[in-house]
């Protein structure tokens, strides 16, 4: 997840206003400095307040989803969602921890096939702690069942499950002779999953 938007809400209040900025308005960051601002909000204790883009963690947040990013107060554990600099490309990213290692921790993204790689404790920079869709608070995935979507993506289960929910709108595609473009959006009225 990354290319996030950020509020000026999350900016200090004391910080003069730029031009290009309305209040109340969104501007766009860099991955690079939005790893930046995360650092230096942890090492604040300040909070981030972010409109995410991507799909590696996908179906429990998805792109544009709001996302509130703490410093990790609390003790860190299986299944939380962390955001990190990245093992390999060294970009920030928010993906799931899912096994404690001896030297750090194993992270995922739940729509991801294989794990990123292993993470030390300290380049842990933030946990989200709240997310919102439209104005909907998500909860499965973010503060319930976290261990044991940490547990499925482990043992590769997750993408398998995903695979199998999307079995009828596939058989539904091909009995009905629709392109195969066709999403759940576009089906006809009175369609249900049976």
């Amino acid at each position: 997840m990354d290319n996030c938007q950020i509020s000026r809400s999350c900016l200090e209040p004391s910080a003069p206003p730029a031009s290009h900025i309305t209040c109340g308005g969104k501007f766009c960051l860099s991955n690079q400095v939005q790893l930046e601002m995360l650092q230096g909000l942890a090492e604040r204790g300040a909070s981030l307040r972010t409109t995410v883009r991507g799909f590696s963690m996908s179906p429990f947040v998805k792109d544009m989803d709001v996302l509130i990013i703490s410093p990790p107060v609390k003790k860190v554990k299986v299944g939380d969602i962390a955001a990190f600099r990245h093992p390999v490309n060294g970009r920030l990213t928010l993906h799931r921890l899912i096994r404690k290692v001896e030297s750090g921790w194993l992270v995922r993204g739940d729509n991801c096939s294989r794990p990123d790689g292993i993470i030390q404790q300290q380049d842990i920079l933030g946990l989200v702690v709240s997310a919102r869709r439209k104005s909907r608070k998500l909860r499965l995935g973010i503060t319930y069942g976290k261990k044991l979507i940490a547990w499925l993506s482990l043992f590769n289960l997750l993408l398998r499950i995903k695979k199998i929910q999307a079995l009828p709108v596939q058989a539904y595609v091909a009995d009905n002779c629709l392109p195969r473009e066709t999403t759940p959006k576009e089906f006809p009225k009175g369609f249900h999953w049976g």
